[in-house]
């Protein structure tokens, strides 16, 4: 299986980050690859812009993982951005932690609580 985790964000501030914790708990056989928008029309920023402005490179993003082979996408924020919709354009399953986090938790339990803490850089 080969997956791809994509921030939706035009900076690999976190792409190491994300890559050596998806590569821990991963099976042996997976290969996941992390990802973050590219955009020459854009400079480099860890925070996502306006939705209008960076669905595009998004949806065109997750195209091209389709057409490179990947099973599936997974978008890097727990806000699910563009999730719905690529869903619709894309041939491949597309996924957001939130909504996946939810339904998990929906199924172990009655209530469910969503904490965000801050990165310190470690």
């Amino acid at each position: 299986m080969k997956l791809l985790y994509l921030e939706p964000v035009y900076s690999d501030i976190w792409g190491a980050h994300f890559q050596n914790l998806l590569n821990a708990h991963k099976l042996p056989e997976t290969v996941v690859d992390v990802a973050h928008l590219e955009s020459p029309a854009q400079e480099e920023t860890p925070y996502m812009l306006q939705k209008p402005y960076y669905f595009k490179d998004l949806f065109e993003t997750i195209s091209q993982a389709e057409e490179d082979g990947y099973d599936a996408a997974m978008v890097g924020c727990a806000a699910d951005p563009g999730v719905r919709d690529a869903r619709y354009m894309a041939g491949i399953p597309v996924i957001g932690p939130l909504q996946a986090g939810l339904y998990t938790a929906g199924l172990l339990g009655r209530k469910v609580c969503v904490l965000c803490t801050a990165h310190d850089g470690k």
